[in-house]
């Protein structure tokens, strides 16, 4: 979480002078629109953070499935913001498209995670039962 507020400070402040390193400076209207993209972005990175933290929580505990759903549930998302929505919102639905789809996936992997977790616990003390 640390890292992703300190990844958002610098892409904030400095992400369209590192866009610079692959765009010419006179190609403004491509800075403004990178600068755009990076800006919007950066205010998911704590869900983002969460995400990773979760979907590799949940695939290290053996429980590869559900990690794979999410990566597909990512990507169903991420299409569905941009194919329902670029069209009538334009390029901010575009910049949202990715961030967005990050939010269902810890939806997602946040129960499966804890009751993976607590069905642990309950193997360690040596209850097998249901419930």
């Amino acid at each position: 979480l640390v890292c992703s507020l300190l990844g958002g400070v610098l892409i904030f402040s400095l992400g369209h002078k590192i866009a610079l390193l692959f765009l010419d400076a006179s190609e403004v209207a491509v800075l403004a629109n990178v600068k755009r993209f990076l800006r919007i972005g950066v205010f998911f990175y704590p869900v983002l953070s969460f995400m990773y933290i979760y979907r590799n929580s949940v695939q290290g505990l053996g429980q590869s499935l559900p990690a794979m759903l999410g990566g597909v549930l990512e990507m169903v998302t991420r299409a569905s913001v941009a194919f329902f929505f670029v069209y009538r919102i334009g390029f901010d639905a575009a910049c949202v498209a990715q961030p967005v789809s990050w939010i269902p996936v810890v939806l997602l992997m946040m129960p499966v995670y804890y009751a993976r977790l607590r069905r642990m616990e309950r193997e360690a003390r040596g209850y097998h039962g249901k419930g």
